[in-house]
């Protein structure tokens, strides 16, 4: 050691350990104050603590820790994520990140069909779903034109003439992407849906895609959605929700199963609506139900079965919940709405049971509830911009709310679910920030595109801290279409 180091009792192995604990610009300036300082700091384990803590805070789609991921890797991921982090915080972006990329592709009859869009983990591709097809386009090479990356009419549907398709989208605790597409049939005698699914990895320098296959489901499915290699749905009578193993049915052979009815509409003065469910980490049911006060109700999930097909016959019984829970009117106008899982190791949950998110209009506002054995806990409540749009990532959310008397849109940036407990009054924890179509650059050239961005479909992807914004024109065949993209740093 030299003269600045050579007096302080300790060994090579407890410095690491001390290193390794210290913030990251600590790290960094560490490097300043000696040789032997700055080298400990290039040491595979001074950034291992840091690597583990952002993969678990974040919930993001990295590697998983092996000896394969070397410092200077783990170092950069951290490096950029505290970036992020600070954007994200801050909320108010360099504008001249700004820019738009007009689609345009040998065929325009599909830029007339396009349903929405969707940011693919790492955000270095955007997804374009149409009526019948999935396009990728590069958002790190602005010129590119759309490529074709998934057809519905490349499935074997046995003759079946396509109606429309619906896509879907999941996102496995892997890190990889799950596509599936709801195709209905043309004859309207046939009231069946038929679900085709694709698993993508945009982690390679061509994005790669592989079919697994297809099932078709008797009448129609409402609130359908995937979580890892489980499909979900409730039926369109609202009593059933039935969960099943998609990937193994697949692939052939047993699969695991079951349906629980949670409620009996025939018991029912009124319309009791299934609006929403998830299903948690730990296999509980929670479901939002749309009568009198709107509801919350928690449903212990019973055991899977082994099952060979999906013509299952439907339970008759309904189940109790472990509890339900009436919003009071009293203290806060909030009709839940929307219902999102939060992971067992969400860096805001503190419990040992699970937790989700819970999205609300008329009074828009968002909260987390843990969905403890004795009951609910409402905590985190922040109140929303009137009238704005809810888009929940992994580990936080933006809002999104038209400008007045602007072509532009008011956008917020909120963490889940601070240690609040719920309030009226609750002040928004969140930071915001304006565009508009001024602050693209060569917008306002010959040839933009006539497009509203106050209507825009928006998505973000918080690991990459990047945001697009979908602009289509407003009626059926439109010909004309851009995305934004906005990157945080």
């Amino acid at each position: 050691m030299n003269s600045l180091t050579r007096g302080i009792p300790l060994n090579h192995d407890t410095l690491l350990a001390i290193l390794s604990h210290l913030a990251m610009g600590d790290i960094l300036s560490m490097r300043q104050v000696c040789r032997t300082l700055r080298d400990l700091t290039y040491e595979r384990s001074v950034w291992t603590w840091h690597y583990a803590e952002m993969v678990r805070d974040r919930q993001l789609p990295c590697p998983t820790m092996d000896h394969t991921l070397s410092q200077d890797y783990m170092e950069s991921a951290v490096r950029r994520d505290k970036l992020i982090e600070f954007a994200w915080r801050r909320a108010n972006p360099k504008m001249e990140s700004l820019h738009f990329v007009r689609l345009s592709a040998s065929d325009h009859n599909w830029i007339g069909d396009i349903q929405r869009g969707l940011m693919v983990p790492g955000g270095k591709y955007f997804l374009i779903f149409s009526f019948d097809k999935a396009y990728t386009l590069s958002l790190e090479e602005p010129s590119r034109s759309p490529v074709s990356f998934i057809s519905a009419q490349d499935v074997n549907l046995e003759g079946l003439d396509i109606e429309t398709g619906n896509w879907n989208t999941g996102r496995p605790d892997d890190g990889s992407l799950t596509l599936y597409v709801a195709i209905v049939s043309a004859d309207g005698a046939i009231n069946a849906q038929t679900y085709a699914f694709w698993s993508a990895n945009f982690q390679v320098s061509t994005p790669t895609q592989t079919y697994h296959g297809q099932f078709t489901l008797r009448e129609s499915q409402r609130n359908v959605r995937t979580r890892n290699e489980l499909f979900m749905f409730s039926t369109a009578n609202a009593e059933h929700v039935v969960v099943f193993d998609w990937r193994a049915l697949l692939q052939g052979g047993s699969f695991r199963y079951y349906a629980i009815r949670i409620q009996d509409q025939s018991l029912m003065s009124w319309t009791n609506d299934l609006r929403d469910f998830c299903l948690l980490p730990n296999g509980c049911i929670l479901a939002i139900f749309s009568h009198g006060l709107n509801s919350l109700g928690l449903f212990a999930s019973p055991e899977f079965q082994t099952a060979y097909h999906l013509n299952q016959p439907l339970p008759v019984e309904c189940a109790t919940p472990l509890w339900q829970y009436h919003h009071p009117v009293d203290i806060h106008i909030c009709q839940p709405y929307r219902v999102w899982p939060l992971p067992l190791c969400h860096p805001h949950t503190n419990t040992n049971e699970s937790s989700a998110l819970v999205y609300g209009i008329l009074t828009r506002c968002c909260y987390r509830v843990d969905a403890e054995s004795e009951g609910p806990k409402i905590v985190g409540h922040q109140t929303l911009p009137a009238g704005s749009r809810f888009l929940p990532g992994r580990t936080r959310a933006i809002t999104v709310a038209t400008l007045d008397g602007d072509d532009g849109l008011h956008i917020g940036c909120l963490s889940y679910a601070p240690k609040t407990e719920l309030e009226a009054s609750s002040p928004p924890s969140y930071g915001t920030f304006n565009i508009s179509k001024a602050d693209v650059p060569g917008w306002e050239l010959e040839g933009r595109p006539q497009l509203d961005l106050s209507t825009s479909q928006v998505y973000f992807n918080e690991e990459s801290g990047r945001m697009c914004f979908l602009l289509m024109e407003p009626f059926p065949d439109g010909r004309e279409a851009c995305v934004l993209v906005l990157d945080f740093v």
